[in-house]
């Protein structure tokens, strides 16, 4: 690993491990062997520590979405449920700073949610965890106010038209207001024997 400090010195921003280097190995996975795994993972964070002093950027690749099989090497290690909760322990856990996916949108939005959801106990009936289930909300609450609004509007323009305060037959008697009476306008034009309309 001090590899990866010795190449510090040639000047870059930072640096892109395979993501094998910052898991524990995959026979320590298999067997669970709980310790060794904890182990690997403390290792791991000081790593990517010693990493971001040297003022190295840690960004490992590759992420991908299928679980870790014979045909699918470097998928989800088993100790992970899906990839997001792979890339939340590469984001949260050890504080990477990017990282090589081959599904970008999931990268971004793990990358984007933060830790705070990670740590937060639920509580309460209803819990809203992230922020895009927020948003859904609001727009559903928006639709509804819409045409709740919409079915208002044409009930009461119907009632004040039937009650003459619109327009209407019915009810005319009651109007509030006179209707203005235009004065008519000449529009004809006088024309001279020299005019000529073309």
């Amino acid at each position: 690993t001090e590899f990866w400090f010795e190449v510090a010195k040639l000047h870059i921003s930072g640096i892109g491990p395979d993501k094998k280097c910052l898991l524990p190995s995959p026979s320590d996975i298999a067997s669970n062997n709980t310790s060794a795994i904890a182990h690997a993972k403390r290792e791991a964070k000081i790593w990517v520590a010693k990493a971001h002093s040297e003022r190295l950027a840690v960004h490992p690749w590759t992420v991908r979405l299928e679980v870790e099989s014979e045909r699918h090497v470097g998928g989800v290690p088993p100790i992970f449920q899906s990839a997001e909760d792979e890339l939340r322990y590469y984001f949260c856990d050890l504080k990477i700073d990017g990282v090589f996916s081959e599904n970008v949108a999931s990268a971004q939005m793990v990358g984007a949610e933060g830790c705070e959801l990670k740590s937060k106990p639920k509580k309460g009936i209803l819990c809203i965890e992230e922020e895009r289930n927020l948003w859904l909300l609001g727009l559903s609450f928006l639709a509804i106010g819409t045409f709740i609004g919409s079915v208002l509007s044409c009930f009461f323009s119907s009632a004040l038209v039937k009650r003459g305060y619109c327009g209407g037959r019915r009810g005319a008697s009651h109007s509030r207001g006179r209707s203005l009476q235009l004065r008519e306008i000449d529009t004809a034009m006088d024309q001279d024997e020299g005019d000529t309309i073309l």
